[in-house]
């Protein structure tokens, strides 16, 4: 019986042994260490649609805890630090930090642990768009009147940054420039003092809109209507109901008398002969010797029904 008892302690003991020196080993070649991560960015999850963070910290530093191994392998991108805010009211809250490592991996110390931050309501308001002009255009030239597709924006934000929006500016460099400009650019809200507003704190639908502005002689000029010209007769049974230019109106420029003596400019000749459908084409604006326009071209949709309807 002694024997037996002997040999089973004996048993024990050995284990022991072994997970000591199994202990010792991995220390030695796995020690367990400590890592500092500094500006952790700081994470939201669970914020409302219709809730604004107007002010929070954006980062956090971290103390990680584990096998020198994997320690060494964590950097900021394998970390996640977060605040929940699915239950958030609006107002300052302070809400624990939370961390996420990778497994294997503890978490130490956050700094801060908690942080205050500050949410409202998000509003809406439309707002129109202005032209914020940077250069000059070349020596004797000058800048026409923008136009903008739309021609005001939906600006989305906390209610008190929505109260200072005066209007939004699409800003276009013309240093030089003959030819004008025409694309899409970027929308920035602005307040009544002309500063822009930090775009991670309202949101501007849509974003980007289209911009035309002419660039023309600097000579003496008049805004004058367009005159669409029609050639032939529609189908029998069909008369011509509306015309419509899609610019109504155009800039004349050049010499004093000539602007002075023009009072609508006319375009090329649409053939509607035996049309019984709307035609909608690209017809060329007829200037008189010695003037320019603001287009060359101008979209006319004309509208073609049945006679007795």
């Amino acid at each position: 019986m002694s024997r037996v008892k002997g040999k089973y302690w004996s048993q024990i003991v050995s284990l022991l042994l072994a997970v000591i020196l199994w202990i010792y080993v991995s220390n030695e070649i796995n020690p367990t260490t400590e890592q500092i991560l500094n500006r952790v960015p700081l994470e939201t999850r669970g914020l409302s649609a219709n809730v604004a963070i107007l002010e929070m910290p954006r980062a956090v530093d971290l103390r990680i805890q584990g096998p020198r191994e994997k320690v060494q392998q964590v950097g900021i991108r394998a970390v996640e630090a977060y605040i929940d805010l699915s239950n958030a009211k609006t107002g300052e809250v302070s809400l624990p930090v939370r961390v996420a490592v990778p497994e294997g991996v503890t978490v130490v110390d956050i700094s801060p642990r908690e942080v205050t931050v500050r949410l409202e309501k998000v509003f809406e308001k439309q707002v129109p768009i202005r032209l914020k002009q940077t250069g000059k255009p070349a020596r004797g030239y000058r800048l026409l009147d923008p136009v903008f597709d739309p021609v005001r924006v939906i600006i989305k934000g906390p209610g008190s940054l929505l109260n200072k929006v005066e209007s939004a500016i699409v800003q276009v460099n013309f240093t030089g420039s003959k030819d004008g400009f025409h694309g899409k650019m970027p929308v920035q809200a602005v307040d009544k003092n002309g500063n822009v507003l930090d775009s991670n704190l309202v949101s501007i639908f849509p974003s980007r809109v289209e911009v035309f502005v002419p660039v023309v002689l600097d000579m003496p000029s008049r805004v004058v209507p367009v005159k669409p010209v029609l050639e032939g007769q529609p189908a029998p049974g069909y008369i011509v109901s509306n015309i419509v230019p899609e610019l109504a109106t155009v800039s004349v420029f050049g010499r004093a008398d000539l602007v002075r003596s023009i009072d609508q400019v006319s375009t090329a000749p649409l053939n509607i002969a035996g049309a019984n459908a709307d035609i909608y084409q690209e017809a060329a604006l007829v200037l008189p010797p010695g003037l320019k326009a603001s287009a060359v071209t101008v979209k006319v949709l004309v509208k073609i029904v049945p006679e007795n309807q």
